[in-house]
């Protein structure tokens, strides 16, 4: 069992701490079509009865168009949607249509009576109700007695002038359109997704909301459930249990298997054997019929069961003997929960009788009756801690108000219990079910157990009788065996096996009686408090109890006038805030075991999702034995290669920043960074290797140096690290306990336009929130998605490409050739690359190659996304790319290291960046720090949604690059946004240069200039000048072609004046170079220009 860790100070237990798997904001119906996609072509549900199966891409398709035809139904996000309904085909596509839709579900046992069913409906008032055709006379008679209006559809079956669920799917088709996303908008984590009726053991249910996020967090277990796991569950959708294993499949990949026939020892084992069912879950009276059973089968028949798991209510002691005999302890276990909070703790191979461990991320304190915390041994009232928001029960706040503190930080339970000295929870009794003998309270439960050792005693139920002195008597209700053991069972037998084990407040004063049944709610629990009203409506206390045992695509930009901020579209955490890249990459990577990640193009040989974790894991613990800690940093200098990669993975694991470096840094730049970062290993490849060795023999602190891509004698590489014989399988991975979500992951290198590069941290947290692209993105990538970027591990596009490989699943192409055009064409279409990132350089050399139209066309008719970024892409460029492949395949990007994208143009107006992407704020600022309005030209700032470490090391540039309260990052972009919420990035702040007190952008001149042909590139800056403070001069590469050969300086001046002003003309001369100085991420090194041509003696024309 788990560990469960007792504060003594506090005197509360806690479950294990572990993270919250998706972000607080997602939601069910997200999370259910993002795997049923990931699922298409797997069997996610078969109806045993009639064998029909489902897959995920069935699935997927059948509930959105219920969701559309939800929207023909008039039902908006609120509305409640009622199911009293057994398990058939269509029930799950209705609760993720539901979901989807923002309608929270009332699930209502369908053999419900009138008289229950009205009450529920009255409170959360449906305005549809799904049923079956068996129970539809009696909801029929319960919609003319609502005081609301409602319409029921069937479920299953057909009757004229009834709406159907196959007249709902028809009416869906109308109007449908796959590209719809079909998700409430406005949804979030905390809002209610299911009401759940309470086990009414005190009376009429309540209707219990359970939100999103609540549910995400209860049935998301990616260790206990996997692709691979088939689960079975007999409930109907009423109980907990059925909701339970219907998320389960739908968040984790499972196959379900679903009935509507009742349970029976022989069905239940059928259906296990036949489906190689590996996860049960099923209440105490099923359990209690499998473990009498008399058939010596069950064994066999159940030995697919991994996990069988037993909740509900408590479960008498021979029963679990039995069941621990039948099962084994380590398959069986019960579990403790409310429909509240869901489990609380579970016993699997414990002490028989307890409750267990507490589960993971549960605290717990127990309270006496003055309200004082109680330490080990010491019953009383059981408290639970609220994590998240909890909705109440709906509509009921007098009763939502009784059952929390006043805080609002506990739930009341109504259970009393205790911990035992291994912090084992004991639950003893419900708060309303204890009575008082002689001021002693009397737990029922403590009873019970005694008398169920007893041969012939089926079920047992404590209650108290009312008594003028003693206040209560204690008395007995029990159902005996039907066999010869039942017979022989008397009373005195049972006060005499109380006497003898427990005090005299508990002895049987007020009497035992042999009944047939036992009262119980719907869930199977006993109402102990109507044993003695049922009693006494009879003549004859052992006559029978008359009781019925029920069987069971475009961005929009909102720009906020009173505080001058323009946000982009609000978009969801997919994970929670805790999670680190090294633990999402092993959860995808194993769902993607046998499918090929990565294809190496120049050595062709692949990797599966199997070997890239395995590699990851074996490097992993390399490193561990290293020694390496948490924060300990890794340099990469090296090209993209077959084993980077898990070296990559290793070090997130391992919660070790990666430094990446351009494998063709010199010497100086090397030494620069590295001395910054000091990493602990090295990796680089053969041919820099010495460039390396000499560098690191002069850090402060050497490294250990590994090659990545070949092997040179008496040098250590990768190789030695991946020891064939030492490869650990993925199961065997164990997350880093102490890394999370704002742990540095990464230490990227500025472009160091101005300089040396800074080393710019990047956390977990942002790093999975940049490249784990949701289901509803238009540009998603998805399983199907074939990656490509040229780049190598030190820009970011390259990291951006390796993340979004690892975190979603899709396919990598990996290259270290050098880009030119024809290679481009030739690797896109032998791999039918979808997703390309290409530097702005990259674009334009693509945009003015000379290779026919046609033939480009052709060589990228894969490609659904190719995204130019990393400096400016000019007018030009951008309007040949159109007409190359079409506006909307075509996106320009706008980002920054610190920060990932910010914005980007998707068929908008040429030159712009584009809009704001999701959860990213921008604001215009003066140099007095003032925000600018629409049109208004300043320097950009961006929000910190996340943590951000600063620059590594360099607090006074981190303090330089914030604003004075630390939320807002300097870009050190000048620019504007329009009012259709366009970005126009106009230059660097630190490019601008003065001409007659007039502030000259150069990237506006540029922009003219490079739609001439036979222009390749262009740098425009200032001359310095006394009377005008600079003179606008111009340095020019031509391309490599006849127009390049013509182009003269007086075309170059003509297009700038003519296009304009006189503030913008060129008075500083025109110089022809060949190239122009740049950083190793392609961005224009404007300042060294000058230097340069004054160096080369180049003479202005």
């Amino acid at each position: 069992m788990a560990s469960t860790s007792y504060d003594s100070i506090e005197k509360i237990w806690s479950g294990p701490k572990d993270k919250e798997y998706y972000g607080p904001d997602m939601t069910l119906g997200e999370v259910a079509l993002l795997i049923l996609k990931l699922h298409a072509d797997t069997v996610m549900q078969v109806f045993d009865p009639t064998g029909e199966t489902l897959t995920g891409a069935q699935l997927y398709e059948q509930s959105r168009r219920l969701a559309h035809a939800f929207q023909h139904l008039n039902l908006h996000r609120g509305d409640v949607v009622g199911i009293s309904a057994k398990n058939t085909t269509y029930l799950t596509e209705v609760v993720i249509a539901a979901l989807l839709s923002g309608t929270p579900i009332n699930p209502l046992h369908p053999d419900f009576d009138k008289e229950t069913v009205a009450y529920m409906y009255e409170i959360t008032k449906p305005k549809v109700i799904f049923c079956d055709v068996d129970n539809y006379e009696t909801l029929a008679a319960v919609k003319e007695s609502l005081k609301f209006k409602t319409e029921l559809i069937l479920l299953s079956g057909k009757l004229p002038g009834v709406r159907n669920i196959e007249d709902l799917l028809k009416d869906g088709a109308e109007g449908y359109d796959p590209k719809t996303l079909f998700a409430c908008p406005h949804l979030c984590g905390d809002d209610t997704a299911f009401i759940i009726s309470s086990s009414g053991v005190t009376g009429l249910p309540k209707g219990v909301t359970r939100s999103h996020r609540s549910l995400l967090n209860n049935t998301k277990i990616p260790q206990l459930f996997t692709a691979k796991t088939v689960i079975f569950c007999i409930s109907p959708l009423y109980w907990v249990s059925c909701i339970f294993t219907l998320l389960v499949s739908l968040v984790n990949g499972c196959k379900r298997i679903i009935t509507n026939k009742p349970f029976s020892v022989e069905y239940f084992a059928e259906v296990v054997s036949r489906h190689q069912v590996t996860f049960v879950i099923t209440v105490p009276h099923h359990m209690a019929l499998l473990a009498k059973s008399p058939r010596t089968d069950l064994v066999e028949k159940l030995a697919s069961v991994q996990s069988f798991v037993c909740s509900g209510s408590k479960l008498p002691l021979t029963i679990w003997n039995r069941l621990y005999e039948l099962l084994g302890s380590n398959r069986f276990s019960v579990l403790y929960g409310l429909s509240e909070v869901g489990g609380v703790s579970k016993n699997i191979g414990g002490p028989v009788g307890c409750e267990g461990k507490l589960l993971r991320n549960i605290q717990v304190r127990i309270l006496d009756e003055r309200g004082n915390a109680l330490g080990p041994n010491h019953t009383g009232h059981i408290h639970i801690k609220l994590n998240q928001r909890w909705g109440g029960y709906y509509h009921n706040p007098q009763e939502t108000q009784t059952t929390v503190t006043p805080d609002g930080k506990w739930l009341l339970t109504g259970d009393h219990g205790y911990f035992d000295d291994e912090g084992c929870l004991h639950f003893q009794t419900r708060d309303t079910d204890v009575f008082k003998y002689n001021h002693f309270p009397v737990y029922p439960k403590q009873i019970e157990d005694i008398i169920q050792h007893l041969p012939g005693v089926h079920e047992v139920g404590i209650f108290g009788v009312p008594d003028d002195v003693s206040t209560n008597l204690t008395a007995c209700a029990v159902v005996r065996e039907q066999n010869e053991e039942g017979q022989k069972l008397t009373a005195e037998q049972i006060k005499a096996i109380v006497a003898e084990h427990l005090s005299e407040a508990y002895h049987l004063k007020g009497g035992v009686y042999f009944v047939d049944q036992l009262p119980k709610t719907t869930n199977n629990k006993i109402q102990r408090r109507r044993i003695l009203e049922e009693l006494k409506q009879k003549c004859g206390i052992t006559a029978l109890i008359q009781f019925t045992v029920i069987k069971m695509g475009s961005c929009e930009v909102h720009y906020d006038a009173a505080t001058r901020t323009w946000l982009g579209p609000r978009g969801k955490e997919f994970y929670g805030p805790e999670m680190t890249l090294g633990e999402v990459t092993m959860r995808v990577l194993n769902l993607n075991a046998d499918k090929i990640l990565q294809h190496c193009d120049i050595t062709n040989v692949q990797l599966t999702g199997r070997q890239l974790a395995q590699q990851g894991l074996t490097i992993e613990r390399a490193f561990r034995q290293m020694g390496l800690q948490v924060g300990d940093v890794i340099g990469i200098a090296a090209n993209n290669t077959t084993y980077l990669t898990g070296v990559t993975i290793a070090a997130m694991l391992c919660g070790t920043p990666i430094n990446p470096l351009h494998p063709d840094f010199d010497q100086e730049t090397v030494k620069y960074m590295f001395d910054i970062t000091e990493p602990k290993l090295i990796f680089c490849d053969v041919e820099n290797y010495e460039i390396i060795k000499a560098v690191n023999e002069n850090l402060a602190k050497p490294a250990k140096i590994y090659l990545v891509n070949g092997k040179i004698e008496g040098v250590s590489d990768v190789w030695d690290l991946l020891k064939e014989d030492e490869s650990i399988a993925p199961a065997a991975y164990v997350p880093c306990p102490t890394l999370n979500g704002d742990h540095t992951a990464f230490i990227v290198c500025s472009s160091g336009t101005t300089g040396m590069p800074k080393g710019v941290t990047r956390s977990h947290r942002s790093l999975i929130c940049n490249c784990k692209k949701l289901v509803k993105n238009p540009n998603t990538y998805t399983r199907d998605t074939v990656v490509l970027s040229f780049s190598p591990l030190y820009w970011i596009s390259g990291t951006y490409m390796l993340l979004a490989n690892l975190l979603n699943g899709c396919k990598r192409i990996i290259t270290h050739r050098p880009y030119t055009v024809e290679y481009l064409l030739e690797i896109v279409q032998r791999h039918q690359v979808t997703f390309l990132f290409l530097a702005s350089h990259q674009i334009a050399l693509l945009s003015k190659c000379q290779i026919d139209e046609s033939k480009i066309r052709a060589k990228l008719e894969s490609v659904k996304v190719l995204i130019g970024a990393g400096s400016k892409v000019c007018k030009a460029v951008s309007q040949r790319m159109y007409d190359l492949i079409g506006n909307m395949r075509f996106v320009v990007g706008y980002g920054l290291s610190e920060m990932g994208g910010i914005s980007k143009n998707l068929g908008g107006p040429l030159g712009s960046e584009g809009k704001v992407m999701r959860n990213v704020e921008l604001r215009v600022l003066d140099k007095l720090r003032m925000p600018l309005g629409i049109n208004e030209v300043g320097i950009i700032y961006g929000h910190l949604r996340y943590k951000w470490a600063g620059y590594y090391r360099n607090p006074e540039a981190t303090k330089r690059a914030l604003s004075p309260d630390g939320q807002w990052l300097r870009t050190g972009d000048i620019g504007y946004l329009d009012s259709e919420g366009y970005l126009y990035i106009l230059t660097r702040d630190t490019d601008v240069f003065k001409y007659n007190n007039f502030q000259i952008y150069p990237e506006q001149i540029e922009e003219f200039i490079l739609r001439l042909p036979g222009v390749s590139e262009a740098c425009v800056f200032g001359v310095p000048d006394e009377v005008s403070t600079n003179l606008t001069a111009c340095a020019v590469v031509r391309t490599d072609d006849e127009e390049g050969r013509k182009l003269t300086a007086d075309q170059v001046r003509n297009i700038v004046e003519r296009y304009l002003s006189s503030a913008y003309h060129i008075r500083g001369g025109i110089f022809f170079v060949d190239s122009l100085p740049k950083t190793s991420n392609d961005k224009l090194q404007r300042r060294k220009v000058p230097q340069m041509i004054k160096n080369l003696g180049i003479v202005a024309e």
